[in-house]
């Protein structure tokens, strides 16, 4: 029997072949990384917060001992909230993703779909937790969580977490 979330993976795959791999917004968000080492917007888990207060481009919304909180504006419908969590040294040990997007959106741009094809790319290992949640582990033991749920207005929230 093929996993829910796995069976959507192998449908968006079919139908983006032909289509550019990454939208405007999924790059405005997810910036120059590699999932498989958890490298997000340049970040990697261990920086310290004072490397990422110093280099991170988007928008501070909140800071504290432990946490930094940006939001990345991907046009005038979609915006990001990227969180930085530190532990008592200091150092990176989570970088979250959230976001909210009308589910009317097609397979050409639809975020949460983009972040699922791609993160179902580069980890393997995967096993779904919930309908809409999945869970996986790289082979540098960096893990991912990834959970989606779509309420009775038609808003699908995503949240993606690498610890």
């Amino acid at each position: 029997m093929c996993l829910f979330l796995l069976c959507i993976h192998v449908d968006l795959l079919a139908q983006t072949d032909s289509i550019v791999p990454y939208s405007k917004a999924y790059g405005r968000i997810i910036g120059n990384s590699n999932l498989l080492t958890a490298k997000i917007r340049s970040f990697i888990l261990g920086d310290s917060l004072a490397t990422i207060l110093h280099s991170e481009k988007a928008i501070l919304e909140a800071q504290g001992d432990d946490y930094l909180y940006y939001r990345v504006l991907c046009d005038s419908t979609i915006s990001a909230e990227i969180a930085y969590t530190f532990d008592e040294k200091g150092l990176l040990i989570s970088i979250g993703i959230e976001f909210f997007q009308s589910c009317k959106h097609t397979v050409v741009g639809n975020l949460s779909d983009e972040f699922l094809i791609n993160l179902s790319r580069h980890y393997e290992n995967c096993g779904e937790t919930e309908t809409g949640s999945f869970q996986c582990e790289s082979n540098t033991g960096v893990h991912v969580e990834y959970q989606t749920q779509k309420d009775e207005m038609c808003v699908v929230h995503t949240q993606i977490e690498f610890y």
